[in-house]
């Protein structure tokens, strides 16, 4: 229990004055059946305490658990794409940045996974574009899945470390 003590610039010398005594009404007795239905339960709680089995405590390693990877997930989130095999060479199985724009839902609102992406390109690297500055720079992916690990063609969230 933590008590807090007051500095001396808090105490005063002066007496406490109270608000007017407040009365409150007696408790009603208990009828006779009350008490006995009472002692009964004290008796049935007392009785399960006794033959309750005793555990034995050991050293312990608690260990949290993580929260749905999909709980977080909504219009907006910032997540990570791994490019497929069938882009080009240079830019296969490689990590981009991206934008869920669309989030596919179940009957109760819950997110099933399944998004669409505005995926953030690396320029000619990703779209062999070789038009300079008017290379594009975006690109929109319907209905790509969740994986937990890192995997193409799936988003995952960024790493947290």
């Amino acid at each position: 229990m933590v008590v807090a003590i007051p500095d001396k610039s808090q105490v005063s010398a002066e007496p406490v004055k109270h608000s007017p005594e407040i009365k409150f009404p007696a408790a009603p007795e208990l009828s006779k059946a009350a008490e006995e239905y009472l002692r009964k339960q004290e008796k049935e709680e007392n009785a399960r305490e006794v033959s309750a089995p005793v555990l034995k405590v050991q050293e312990a390693k608690i260990d949290f658990v993580d929260p749905s990877p999909l709980d977080d997930l909504r219009e907006g989130s910032l997540v990570h794409y791994l490019t497929p095999n069938d882009w080009l060479p240079n830019a296969r199985k490689q990590v981009r940045a991206a934008l869920v724009v669309f989030c596919y839902r179940d009957a109760q609102g819950a997110p099933t996974g399944t998004v669409n992406l505005c995926i953030f390109l690396n320029g000619p690297q990703d779209t062999g574009d070789m038009l300079g500055p008017k290379t594009r720079c975006l690109q929109f992916e319907p209905g790509v899945k969740f994986s937990a690990e890192p995997a193409g063609g799936c988003w995952s969230w960024p790493s947290r470390s």
